[in-house]
Protein backbone atom coordinates (compact mmCIF):
# COMPACT_ATOMS: atom_id res chain seq x y z
CA UNK A 1 0.00 0.00 0.00
CA UNK A 2 1.13 3.55 -0.71
CA UNK A 3 1.18 4.62 2.93
CA UNK A 4 3.43 1.76 4.00
CA UNK A 5 5.85 2.58 1.18
CA UNK A 6 5.85 6.27 2.15
CA UNK A 7 6.70 5.44 5.74
CA UNK A 8 9.48 3.03 4.71
CA UNK A 9 11.05 5.50 2.28
CA UNK A 10 10.74 8.54 4.54
CA UNK A 11 10.90 7.09 8.05
CA UNK A 12 13.14 9.91 9.24
CA UNK A 13 10.97 12.61 7.65
CA UNK A 14 7.48 11.56 8.75
CA UNK A 15 6.87 11.91 12.48
CA UNK A 16 3.19 10.91 12.55
CA UNK A 17 0.24 10.35 10.25
CA UNK A 18 -3.45 9.89 10.89
CA UNK A 19 -6.58 9.90 8.86
CA UNK A 20 -10.26 9.28 8.36
CA UNK A 21 -11.14 7.84 4.95
CA UNK A 22 -14.39 7.78 3.04
CA UNK A 23 -14.13 4.85 0.66
CA UNK A 24 -16.53 4.64 -2.27
CA UNK A 25 -19.33 2.14 -1.67
CA UNK A 26 -18.52 1.60 2.02
CA UNK A 27 -20.91 2.73 4.76
CA UNK A 28 -18.04 2.68 7.27
CA UNK A 29 -15.55 5.33 8.37
CA UNK A 30 -12.07 3.90 7.81
CA UNK A 31 -9.32 5.19 10.11
CA UNK A 32 -5.56 4.89 10.42
CA UNK A 33 -2.81 6.20 12.64
CA UNK A 34 0.94 5.85 12.54
CA UNK A 35 4.21 6.93 14.07
CA UNK A 36 7.41 6.70 12.00
CA UNK A 37 7.22 3.29 10.23
CA UNK A 38 4.38 1.76 12.26
CA UNK A 39 0.80 2.24 11.07
CA UNK A 40 -2.51 0.67 12.07
CA UNK A 41 -5.73 0.57 10.06
CA UNK A 42 -9.27 -0.03 11.25
CA UNK A 43 -12.94 0.80 11.00
CA UNK A 44 -14.41 3.49 13.24
CA UNK A 45 -16.94 2.43 15.87
CA UNK A 46 -19.78 4.09 13.99
CA UNK A 47 -20.70 4.31 10.32
CA UNK A 48 -21.46 7.50 8.45
CA UNK A 49 -24.75 8.95 9.69
CA UNK A 50 -27.56 9.71 7.27
CA UNK A 51 -27.01 13.21 5.92
CA UNK A 52 -23.50 13.49 7.40
CA UNK A 53 -20.96 15.10 5.07
CA UNK A 54 -18.56 12.35 4.07
CA UNK A 55 -15.00 13.59 4.10
CA UNK A 56 -11.58 12.01 3.84
CA UNK A 57 -9.03 13.74 6.00
CA UNK A 58 -5.32 12.97 6.31
CA UNK A 59 -2.85 14.79 8.54
CA UNK A 60 0.89 14.21 8.11
CA UNK A 61 3.38 15.71 10.53
CA UNK A 62 6.78 15.80 8.86
CA UNK A 63 10.01 17.73 8.61
CA UNK A 64 10.77 20.06 5.70
CA UNK A 65 12.78 17.42 3.80
CA UNK A 66 9.66 15.76 2.39
CA UNK A 67 8.73 16.98 -1.10
CA UNK A 68 5.21 18.31 -0.63
CA UNK A 69 4.17 18.19 -4.30
CA UNK A 70 5.45 14.61 -4.70
CA UNK A 71 3.58 13.59 -1.54
CA UNK A 72 0.30 15.16 -2.66
CA UNK A 73 0.56 13.66 -6.16
CA UNK A 74 1.15 10.20 -4.67
CA UNK A 75 -1.79 10.65 -2.27
CA UNK A 76 -4.11 11.65 -5.13
CA UNK A 77 -2.99 8.66 -7.20
CA UNK A 78 -3.50 6.28 -4.27
CA UNK A 79 -6.93 7.72 -3.51
CA UNK A 80 -7.96 7.21 -7.13
CA UNK A 81 -6.65 3.64 -7.24
CA UNK A 82 -8.39 2.51 -4.04
CA UNK A 83 -11.65 4.45 -4.38
CA UNK A 84 -10.96 6.88 -1.56
CA UNK A 85 -13.19 9.89 -2.04
CA UNK A 86 -10.80 12.81 -2.04
CA UNK A 87 -11.45 16.24 -3.44
CA UNK A 88 -9.73 19.52 -2.65
CA UNK A 89 -6.22 19.35 -1.25
CA UNK A 90 -5.32 21.84 1.48
CA UNK A 91 -2.05 23.61 2.14
CA UNK A 92 0.99 23.32 4.35
CA UNK A 93 0.38 24.24 7.96
CA UNK A 94 2.78 25.21 10.71
CA UNK A 95 5.51 22.77 11.76
CA UNK A 96 5.41 20.77 8.54
CA UNK A 97 1.85 19.53 8.86
CA UNK A 98 -0.03 18.80 5.63
CA UNK A 99 -3.78 18.60 5.90
CA UNK A 100 -5.60 16.92 3.02
CA UNK A 101 -9.38 16.82 2.90
CA UNK A 102 -12.16 16.36 0.42
CA UNK A 103 -15.88 15.79 0.40
CA UNK A 104 -17.46 12.87 -1.34
CA UNK A 105 -20.84 14.34 -2.12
Amino acid sequence: MWLTQLLKQHAGDVFSIKGLLCIAGSPHKHVFTGVHMMVQFGVASRAWAAGEARMSRVVITCNDQLDREELLAALRECASRYGVLLGVVGGMGANGVDVVAGTSQ
